[in-house]
């Protein structure tokens, strides 16, 4: 069950980062998908980036 949650997520963060880079062409892009825990990795992903964005998609109402 795990690798397929880790599959779809992968998956998920790729097709966001595609969208985006074809909207924003001039920026530089990354995703990440991570087991470790989110308080750290953000904390992580601040400190060796100029701008860091965060957001969800709401699905469901």
């Amino acid at each position: 069950m795990q690798a397929a949650v880790t599959v779809v997520a992968k998956r998920l963060v790729h097709t966001a980062q595609a969208e985006l880079q074809a909207r924003h062409p001039g920026l530089s892009i990354a995703g990440n998908q991570g087991a470790e825990d989110a308080q750290n990795a953000l904390l992580q992903a601040a400190s060796e980036s100029e701008m860091l964005v965060l957001g969800s998609r709401r699905l469901e109402p």
